[in-house]
């Protein structure tokens, strides 16, 4: 498990960095956050992250399209509660 932070869970470049060293294969954000990593990587891959699960917000279709072109080889879940639609 890898943790950022205090004070940095919504530093991209922080977390970015921190999912690279750990070699992080699962995370969750908010896509929100998830278009600020995409972002912040700028092509660079993640190679050890096999899963993002995306909850909390709507998920736009230009995130989708971006995690799909950016990280390729990471699968996208979107988790829906009870007050999304």
């Amino acid at each position: 498990m890898a943790l950022a932070t205090d004070g940095l869970h919504g530093d991209a470049q922080h977390i970015v960095k921190l999912l690279a060293e750990q070699k992080v294969s699962h995370s969750v954000f908010v896509p929100s956050l998830l278009d600020q990593l995409l972002e912040e990587l700028d092509g660079r891959q993640l190679p050890a992250l096999k899963l993002i699960i995306a909850c909390g917000e709507p998920l736009k279709e230009g995130t989708i399209r971006g995690c799909l072109a950016g990280l390729p080889k990471t699968e996208l879940v979107k988790l829906y509660g009870p007050t999304e639609g």
